[in-house]
């Protein structure tokens, strides 16, 4: 016998996973979700640099919670248009906020891109090391760390000469 706890638990899942919001809070519309799997494979004819960062920026939203026969589960990985900040490397000394949105950061800024429609960025960087963020909603997003000898940068990411560095990066909305 399941316990009240469980169910009230459960209403408060469903109801917050319904409510699926896009960009500054607008809500979503189903009809117009460009699959992040698709859009990755219509954008790889785009790249054009022989140096720097590309990716396809995606939102994940919806309840991803395992669902034992699959249905009902509104999960979904979304292609979505952002600004995305480049930084010098940026450990966790370096930001005022709390993971994954920060207020701001001591570190200066060396470059930013627009994804398009289907997600796509690409910018050309000089070798070295740096830390991505994605502006949303008035604030700097980033949602992994490096390891302890990198004093755990924020979303870092390294450039070599001659080498072009797919970032696979999500805004999780999701409820799990």
């Amino acid at each position: 016998m399941m316990n009240a706890h469980f169910f009230l638990n459960l209403i408060a899942v469903l109801l917050i996973s319904s409510s699926s919001c896009t960009k500054e809070g607008e809500a979503q519309d189903p009809t117009s979700c460009i699959p992040h799997s698709k859009a990755v494979e219509e954008n790889i004819g785009k790249l054009s640099i022989s140096q720097g960062l590309y990716g396809t920026f995606a939102r994940k939203e919806g309840n991803c919670m395992p669902m034992i026969d699959g249905q009902g589960s509104t999960c979904r990985t979304c292609a979505v248009s952002r600004v995305i900040s480049i930084y010098e490397l940026t450990g966790k000394d370096d930001v005022t906020g709390n993971m994954p949105f920060f207020e701001s950061t001591t570190t200066l800024r060396v470059a930013q891109v627009v994804a398009d429609a289907n997600g796509f960025f690409q910018i050309r960087l000089d070798p070295g090391m740096y830390s991505i963020f994605i502006q949303e909603n008035g604030k700097l997003y980033a949602n992994s760390t490096g390891s302890a000898e990198m004093d755990y940068a924020l979303n870092p990411i390294e450039i070599n000469e001659n080498e072009v560095v797919e970032f696979p990066f999500y805004l999780d909305y999701a409820v799990y």
